[in-house]
């Protein structure tokens, strides 16, 4: 028994080698990329620390500082945010008034995701300022984010300090 192979079933054969190859190749190339849900995730120390930027209000422009304090990362798709959110005037704005009060919400570290409400005041409330629950979300240096207003106002601010 002489057992005759033909060019095409030669191409065939040649082809299953090259396509395994080629897979392995593949399996080889997409190993190094990480199967960790968290590998991407921002860390509490991408978070923590002073934010800084202006809003507006009825009064005018106002500057507005939120300083976070603390996050607990023990669940990273709800993380624990506690901070200060301080507002006074800008140069510009002769009405505004100045206050500071506690507030606490959550982050989403895969995302950057975070929603505070107020808690409690630090200084006396000024007449006619209510707390202002906020989200928005964190990237790098910038926090972008809207105020839980009737007029919805948005702000962002920026880290300036850890």
């Amino acid at each position: 028994g002489t057992q005759t192979v033909t060019t095409a079933e030669k191409a065939v054969d040649e082809n299953k080698t090259e396509n395994t190859a080629d897979n392995s190749m593949t399996v080889a190339d997409t190993s190094t990329i990480s199967s960790d849900p968290t590998a991407n995730n921002m860390n509490a120390d991408e978070i923590i620390g002073v934010w800084s930027g202006y809003y507006s209000n009825n009064s005018g422009q106002m500057k507005l500082t939120v300083t976070i304090e603390e996050v607990d990362d023990s669940n990273p798709t709800e993380a624990v945010v506690i901070g200060v959110f301080s507002f006074s005037p800008a140069a510009n704005n002769s009405t505004g008034k100045s206050g500071a009060y506690a507030v606490k919400g959550s982050v989403n570290l895969q995302t950057g995701h975070l929603w505070m409400t107020g808690r409690s005041w630090i200084t006396a409330q000024p007449s006619g300022y209510n707390f202002l629950d906020f989200y928005g979300d964190i990237s790098g240096d910038m926090f972008e984010g809207t105020l839980i207003r009737d007029y919805l106002p948005d702000f962002t601010l920026e880290k300036v300090s850890d």
